[in-house]
């Protein structure tokens, strides 16, 4: 199910103009490794350099930015409640800060995404998201949220997301219940690379959404993820079992089976019931007639009929813990430093 509501544009004023072509600075010293991929530049011989500080409004809002230009964009030191559209731009960075998810918001029919990155044609740099914070503010998990990071482009070259925490995603699609809550879904990322390294995410619905549910990414990186899915609390919503869909990794349009080249490396989930064998990976181990059911071996789902996708998930938390364990990001995060 996709998530396309859209929101009347604000413009934005007051914003500074950088002419410059450094990459943004990020302080280093925080625990963990180097991360695997360097923010791009902002600011090119075609391309002004805009730092772009966000106010916290108490509700969503979106970026109307402009392509030929890149972006900054500057999360204040108090939690921005509502998330934010990235509507356009080239190159876009943020480095660090906490977004509060809206709640309660049904997620495909109101504005409740952390961070919706929604790009078209003329939009054909790379978003670059490091050191977030996404959080659900209400510890009941009760009243369900939009999605962690949506992507919906036309031409994005790159989405790049590290060192990124998104707690308490809390859904429910049974019913008619239209609140198809993910931790992350480029349902729309078309021909878009995406690197993902460090991301930990806990949900009592969804948690990697990320076939090509409308168009197809060129590829995907997916490395040092962890999904732990908590208790769900709408009754209607626990069918059999009390786990939920941690990764889904295949289904297009046209087929059960469709994908792209992705590569799963060091990648867990975590269910209620300590297992990958029924409702946590999609294609499900027992779901032979897609054509393409996953193999549960070992603790380890993999697809052997899906010849684009290599490695698999493993059962479990990673040995060391959450890969972004709770304080890391958010507000005053400090980049590791890259390798």
């Amino acid at each position: 199910m996709t998530k396309r509501v859209r929101l009347t544009p604000v413009l934005l004023t007051g914003v500074a103009l950088v002419l410059a072509a450094a990459a943004p600075g990020s302080a280093v010293g925080s625990a963990g490794p180097a991360l695997t991929w360097s923010p791009p530049p902002c600011g090119d011989a075609t391309h002004a350099c805009v730092i772009l500080p966000l106010a916290n409004t108490g509700s969503h809002q979106v970026l109307i930015l402009d392509s030929a230009k890149d972006y900054i964009l500057q999360l204040p030191d108090v939690p921005l409640v509502g998330g934010i559209d990235i509507d356009a731009g080239h190159n876009v960075i943020i480095i660090g800060g906490e977004i509060d998810l809206t709640t309660p918001c049904t997620t495909d029919q109101g504005p409740c995404h952390g961070i919706n990155i929604s790009m078209r044609p003329y939009s054909t740099g790379t978003v670059y998201i490091e050191g977030v914070l996404i959080k659900n503010p209400d510890l009941s998990h009760s009243q369900y949220t939009g999605d962690g990071i949506d992507v919906n482009t036309a031409a994005l070259s790159k989405l790049i997301i590290q060192n990124v925490r998104v707690e308490g995603v809390d859904g429910c699609s049974a019913n008619g219940n239209p609140a198809h809550a993910d931790v992350f879904q480029p349902y729309g990322a078309t021909g878009t690379v995406i690197e993902v390294d460090h991301l930990t995410g806990t949900t009592d619905f969804q948690g990697m959404q990320i076939p090509p549910a409308l168009t197809s990414p060129a590829s995907a990186d997916y490395r040092n993820v962890n999904i732990n899915v908590l208790q769900n609390p709408h009754p209607e919503c626990v069918q059999g079992t009390a786990d939920q869909y941690a990764w889904w990794v295949a289904g297009s349009p046209t087929s059960w089976c469709g994908t792209y080249p992705m590569t799963l490396t060091n990648d867990y989930a975590t269910e209620p019931d300590g297992s990958l064998a029924y409702n946590a990976v999609w294609p499900d181990p027992y779901a032979a007639w897609t054509g393409c059911p996953a193999s549960y071996s070992n603790g380890v789902a993999t697809w052997p009929q899906l010849t684009s996708i290599t490695g698999g998930v493993q059962n479990g938390p990673p040995p060391g813990g959450d890969f972004v364990p709770a304080g890391v990001a958010g507000i005053g995060y400090a980049s590791p430093g890259y390798q």
